[in-house]
């Protein structure tokens, strides 16, 4: 299960308890793709929002669900708790050979600077992750120079395609 929530984790930049509480009922399988809606008391700021999860994750999320379970993430009759996450975090750190401060929140992190590096509109960004603006750009935002060689290089491509 811990992969799934990794992965959903890394390409929604959902925070780990909204992940961690996904409720079946909460979520609609369109065109083989699983689609989150999390209303206000689902979210750490109180924005309710849809969120889709990647279409590459409709059979791992379709083998996840079980019978008649509440929640996507489910241990003993009850969400998957922070705890529970923290330990599998831990161990897949060490089986990885990371070492260091890294933290499963850093994986919302790294969501909202590939979408920046994507291409995706800041709006659509923030939109998806349940963020302001200002945050997503003051905080999260983490482009390397490289990042921004590559931006800068596409613009002049633009330029010479005219």
């Amino acid at each position: 299960w811990f992969e799934l929530f990794l992965l959903v984790a890394y390409t929604t930049g959902m925070r780990k308890m909204e992940i961690g509480k996904m409720e079946l009922s909460r979520m609609d399988k369109i065109d083989d793709r699983w689609i989150l809606s999390l209303n206000t008391d689902n979210t750490k700021t109180g924005n309710a929002r849809k969120v889709p999860l990647a279409k590459m994750l409709t059979p791992l999320v379709d083998k996840q669900i079980k019978g008649n379970f509440k929640y996507l993430f489910e241990t003993g009759g009850r969400h998957v708790s922070p705890q529970a996450i923290d330990l599998c975090w831990k161990q897949a750190k060490e089986k990885a050979g990371i070492v260091g401060r890294m933290r499963e929140h850093d994986l919302r992190h790294s969501a909202a600077s590939n979408m920046a590096k994507s291409g995706i509109s800041p709006i659509m960004a923030v939109t998806l992750l349940g963020m302001s603006l200002q945050m997503f750009q003051k905080t999260y935002l983490k482009l390397s120079p490289e990042d921004l060689f590559a931006a800068s290089d596409s613009a002049v491509s633009r330029l010479e395609k005219k």
